[in-house]
C-alpha cells in the first residue's frame, strides 16, 4: 500500500507572501505533487532560519493535501539552501516515498518588489559605476531577489524598488547608461550587503563607491562628542588623582617629621 505512479514529481515554489492582521509579511515555500498523490510530512533542514536548524510539518489525517506550504522567515540577507525531505502516498498507504530535493533562499527574499511612485523615497544613498550591461544586473537581480516574474530590461536607464519584509524600509535601484548606479536605503547593513553580492557576482574587485547615510552620520558625530566629554573628564579626573596622591605624600612626610620631633 505506499506504490505510487512512477512520474511523480515533487514541486516547489517561493513567493512573497505580505501577511495580515494574525501573520506577519514572509517567504512562502509551497511543496505539491504532480498528480493526485498527498504529502504526508515534509522535514526541511536550514541552517540559520529555524530553530534546531529544523522544521518539520504534519498534517493531521482529516487535512492531508498535495500541497504544503510553509512561511519562512530569514532573519538575515544570506542565501540559504533548504534541504527538504517529502513523504508522498495516498491517505490509505502504510508506506511512503520519500523525495528529497534542495531549493537554495535568495539572499534577499525578505524584499517584495513595489511601486516606486508611492515608496517612501529614502534620505541615504551610495553611488557607483559599473562597466557592465544591464542585462548583467538584471540577472544578478533575479538570482538575489525573489521576483513575479523575470525582470526584463533591455536598455538604462531603469529603476526597481523593493520593500523590506521586516522593517517596510525602501531600497530603490537606478541605472544610467553610463553605468552609474545608485542605492537608495536608510538601512546602511543593506546597502553594504547589497553591494558585496553585486561585487562578487560581476567579479569585481575594486569598486570605488561614494556614500552619504545622513542618519548615520549625525550618530556618529554624537558618539564621537560624547567620546571627547568622556575623554575630558578623565583627563580632569587624572590631575585630580595625581593632585591627591602629592597631598597625601606631603602629609606623610609632614606626619614623619611630626613623630621624629616628639621623639626628640
Amino acid at each position: 500500500m505506499g506504490v505510487i505512479p512512477a512520474n511523480t514529481q515533487l514541486q516547489t515554489a517561493l513567493s512573497v507572501t505580505l501577511g495580515s492582521e494574525t501573520q506577519a509579511a514572509h517567504v512562502e515555500l509551497s511543496i505539491s505533487t504532480s498528480n493526485d498523490t498527498i504529502i504526508r510530512a515534509i522535514l526541511i533542514f536550514a541552517e540559520g532560519i529555524f530553530e534546531g536548524e529544523s522544521h518539520v510539518v504534519h498534517p493531521s489525517a482529516q487535512h492531508l493535501t498535495g500541497r504544503i506550504r510553509v512561511p519562512i522567515s530569514p532573519p538575515k540577507d544570506v542565501p540559504v539552501d533548504l534541504h527538504i525531505k517529502a513523504f508522498v502516498g495516498y491517505k490509505s498507504s502504510v508506506q511512503f516515498h520519500v523525495f528529497e530535493l534542495t531549493r537554495q533562499l535568495p539572499r534577499f527574499s525578505m524584499y517584495v518588489l513595489s511601486n516606486p511612485a508611492t515608496a517612501p523615497e529614502p534620505v541615504s544613498h551610495v553611488t557607483f559605476t559599473i562597466n557592465e550591461r544591464v542585462q548583467r544586473v538584471v540577472l544578478w537581480l533575479n538570482q538575489n531577489f525573489l521576483l513575479p516574474e523575470d525582470t526584463e530590461v533591455q536598455s538604462a536607464p531603469f529603476q526597481i524598488c523593493f520593500t523590506s519584509l521586516r522593517d517596510s524600509g525602501t531600497l530603490l535601484l537606478n541605472m544610467k547608461p553610463n553605468g552609474e548606479i545608485t542605492l537608495r536605503t536608510d538601512d546602511i547593513d543593506l546597502a553594504g550587503d547589497i553591494i558585496q553580492s553585486m561585487a562578487s557576482f560581476l567579479a569585481i574587485e575594486d569598486l570605488p563607491v561614494e556614500a552619504n547615510f545622513p542618519k548615520y552620520f549625525d550618530h556618529l558625530r554624537k558618539v564621537l562628542v560624547q567620546v571627547d566629554d568622556s575623554h575630558s573628564v578623565h583627563q580632569k579626573l587624572t590631575a585630580d588623582m595625581a593632585d591627591q596622591s602629592n597631598l597625601i605624600r606631603s602629609m606623610l612626610v609632614q606626619a614623619e617629621d611630626a613623630r621624629l620631633m616628639r621623639d626628640m
